[in-house]
């Protein structure tokens, strides 16, 4: 009798179909990717609705998670990254070769101007932040968004997409949606393409106010193997960065641009 209850089992291993493996930590991870600034926390239920598919299965791929510290589960059922992701980052972070020599540009842009400094990466379709030293002053920009997509509007996404190849910047503008973030925001690709031609012959991009009414940007792209891969920008409440200030902003954070560029291509 034992050997007829091992037999089955055997044969479903026989059975499974090549690939399943791969597949199951594919979903796995893609209910990882879901995780994101606009929604830090998903319950089960709705990622579940979010995949379309049972919530059993979900409950798997998020134990799966949970077991490595991908992910972590609150008091409420809520589920957010885990610790380990935070080691991860930590060690991503450290050895970036573009963060060793863009941080002591950053750091003497912060100095000089006590305000939010940025270095953001263009990773597909995605723009992601790689380091954000934050303002001393009282008040200060809690927290920075931005995106290229579902519509750029923040300073280093105007960048990024306006320094990106033809065929590259097509294929994002082909994807987008006008969104009114504000009164502010561009409305129309006509005029996304027009603001994107003048960004490329001034060499940087300014935001003023088109993602967040009261908060104001400057950008500048940083280029590696040829390609702009990279955005620094400053950033700050738009009652501190007055036009006078703003020029000088322009000429320190392109001269830092261009300085990490060129190191870049040496390293």
């Amino acid at each position: 009798m034992a050997r007829e209850r091992v037999q089955p089992a055997k044969a479903t291993v026989q059975e499974q179909k090549p690939g399943t493996a791969n597949s199951t930590a594919e979903r796995a991870f893609e209910a990882l990717m879901v995780f994101s600034d606009k929604q830090p926390d998903w319950s089960a239920s709705e990622l579940a609705a979010h995949f379309s598919m049972p919530r059993s299965t979900m409950y798997r791929y998020l134990n799966t998670l949970r077991g490595f510290g991908l992910i972590a589960e609150d008091e409420h059922g809520r589920y957010r990254l885990g610790p380990r992701i935070l080691l991860l980052g930590r060690i991503a972070r450290r050895n970036s070769s573009v963060l060793q020599i863009a941080l002591p540009y950053m750091n003497e842009l912060s100095e000089v101007f006590n305000e939010s400094i940025i270095l953001n990466e263009k990773v597909g379709h995605e723009m992601m932040t790689i380091e954000h030293l934050e303002s001393r002053q009282r008040v200060a920009i809690a927290r920075v968004g931005g995106q290229l997509l579902p519509w750029p509007a923040a300073a280093s996404a105007k960048v990024l997409l306006a320094f990106a190849d033809a065929r590259e910047q097509n294929e994002l503008l082909g994807l987008m949606t006008p969104v009114k973030y504000t009164s502010n925001t561009i409305p129309s690709h006509a005029l996304l393409r027009r603001a994107l031609k003048q960004i490329r012959e001034d060499g940087y991009a300014i935001g003023r106010g088109e993602l967040d009414a009261e908060v104001r940007g400057i950008a500048a792209p940083i280029y590696w193997r040829n390609k702009c891969r990279f955005a620094l920008s400053v950033t700050a409440p738009t009652y501190r960065l007055t036009e006078v200030l703003q020029s000088d902003i322009v000429a320190a954070v392109r001269t830092a641009a261009n300085s990490i560029t060129q190191q870049l291509q040496i390293d």
